[in-house]
């Protein structure tokens, strides 16, 4: 379960620790720009492994799904994905989360995985930031 507090987004993760049911309340917040360069850099090589993940999906027709893709595709197609892409989903949500490499490694589920990245995406306001990046580039293309 995640909840939205502004620029932070809480998303439980749930993992066995000596036999017990363990929960904890990871809090993802807006990244800094030296920290958002990496998170970046992240998503750059993830979106560089779609056309094998689309292969790996079946997709027919990969440039008018590329044409199409949203962030909420991106981020549904995380669990097929991560055979493919796995210590690229890994490094992006502890950079974008601020978590240990290897606390995601053993206590985040598949689940907390997909919730974990687009809480990443919600709070950074990608969307908006790539909206207003095109924006951005049109000015130089006139």
């Amino acid at each position: 379960m995640s909840k939205v507090l502004g620029r932070r987004k809480e998303v439980a993760i749930e993992y066995i620790e000596n036999n017990e049911q363990v929960e904890e309340v990871i809090k993802v917040e807006k990244a800094g720009l030296g920290r958002w360069k990496q998170v970046s850099d992240t998503l750059r090589n993830i979106v560089n492994s779609l056309p094998t993940i689309l292969d790996e999906l079946g997709v027919e027709d990969k440039e008018e799904f590329l044409n199409n893709l949203s962030m909420q595709d991106m981020v549904a197609i995380i669990p097929e994905a991560l055979g493919i892409i796995t210590d690229e989903i890994i490094n992006l949500i502890a950079i974008g989360a601020d978590l240990e490499k290897k606390y995601v490694e053993e206590k985040v589920g598949i689940d907390e995985a997909t919730e974990l990245v687009l809480a990443i995406i919600e709070v950074n306001k990608l969307a908006k930031a790539v909206e207003t990046g095109n924006k951005i580039k049109g000015l130089f293309n006139k």
